[in-house]
């Protein structure tokens, strides 16, 4: 183990303290006691997956349809005795999105930045009765290939277009109903898991915001008014949460909306708190607050959701 990690470690603790204030709270989030399985619900009743996970001996926690929750202790088994089109694993965190994006028959949506395409496969199975037009956007052209390929296992009829390309260059203005935007982070929440800080840093953090920024400037001009952006990253930094959202209000039309476990029941499954009221020596907008903070846990991942209403 390099010397410096312990450091790094040690400042990464500092810089949050002032969040997470529960004893020990990267040490338990460092180790993993469950996963989610998504159920391909799109081919098989999810009645008949739980029958087979009960078949191979694999303990299970029903949480919401698509969704089981499995102990950790199962994650090989399941990878090499289930068979691939049964569905696959995710971590819980990145379920909210997909849900908070609330889609209905009819709507146009865009993921802009799709790839792995995990959040546009949740999208289909949580809507395949009325698959209507969904387009995933993923600039890098591995990540894009890796992509069509997870679809061609579990959207194998969706009206699902797929382009390789930086999101920021789409044209056009007022075309989407809603879009989601899992923006590329500092990914705090992998680094936790992974327990990484070698490549942890300040610098790590700000390499991400003007991209934020421009995505989110982009998305803004692409949704229709009235319609919905989710805006999602899998890390901590208020500098690329609350601090994007803050400059997105200061200089569009928007709104970001306030969410409930009442319309979003998956809410119930996670731990999480409100977007943080200030940071440091910045004092946000009251709105703010309306996104969504998942702590880091055993079970989930650290992960921010904002839900954002272009006014008309």
């Amino acid at each position: 183990m390099s010397k410096d990690r312990p450091l790094q470690r040690d400042n990464f603790i500092s810089r949050y303290s002032q969040i997470f204030s529960q004893e020990n709270w990267l040490e338990k989030a460092e180790t993993a006691s469950s996963f989610v399985f998504c159920v391909n619900i799109a081919k098989y009743d999810f009645n008949f997956i739980t029958s087979e996970f009960d078949k191979r001996e694999i303990l299970y926690a029903e949480i919401l349809n698509p969704f089981i929750q499995i102990d950790i202790k199962y994650r090989e088994k399941l990878v090499h005795v289930v068979p691939q089109d049964y569905g696959f694993l995710v971590n819980l965190s990145s379920t909210i999105p997909p849900f908070l994006l609330n889609w209905q028959k009819g709507e146009k949506i865009l993921d802009m930045c799709a790839a792995p395409g995990i959040k546009s496969t949740i999208l289909f199975l949580l809507h395949s009765n009325f698959i209507d037009e969904l387009e995933s956007v993923e600039l890098d052209y591995k990540r894009h290939m890796k992509m069509q390929e997870l679809f061609k296992i579990y959207i194998p009829e969706a009206n699902t277009k797929t382009i390789n390309l930086d999101a920021k260059r789409l044209s056009g203005e007022n075309i989407y109903d809603k879009i989601l935007l899992d923006a590329p982070c500092s990914a705090e929440g992998e680094i936790i898991q992974q327990n990484n800080y070698l490549r942890w840093s300040s610098k790590l953090i700000d390499m991400y915001t003007n991209t934020q920024k421009s995505l989110l400037s982009k998305a803004i001009s692409l949704v229709k008014p009235g319609g919905k952006i989710i805006y999602s990253t899998c890390t901590i930094a208020p500098e690329e949460n609350e601090e994007v959202l803050e400059w997105a209000l200061k200089r569009f039309n928007v709104t970001i909306n306030s969410v409930s476990k009442n319309v979003f029941p998956i809410l119930n499954y996670v731990t999480y708190s409100s977007g943080l009221k200030k940071w440091k020596l910045k004092t946000f907008n009251d709105g703010v607050k309306n996104s969504i903070r998942l702590s880091p846990t055993s079970s989930q991942e650290a992960f921010f959701v904002a839900s954002i209403t272009k006014n008309l």
